[in-house]
């Protein structure tokens, strides 16, 4: 078991590792486009979470406003 979760955290970090190296380096070259990146995508997080979270309303029937 040991052996799969190290298997499953190499790949991640495979994964995870280039993406955090193409952040720092727009950090130093194109710092603008960075944050209008993170932006788009905390937007767009921050609508998906509304939808979700008014469907999980509907359907426990939490269906006032403001609650």
């Amino acid at each position: 078991m040991f052996a799969f979760k190290e298997k499953i955290a190499d790949k991640i970090i495979d994964k995870i590792c280039p993406i955090g190296e193409k952040a720092l380096l727009m950090c130093e070259k194109e710092e603008d486009k960075l944050l209008e990146i993170l932006d788009k995508g905390s937007k767009s997080a921050s609508l998906k979470a509304e939808q979700t979270l008014a469907a999980m309303k509907a359907q426990v029937g939490i269906l006032r406003k403001n609650y």
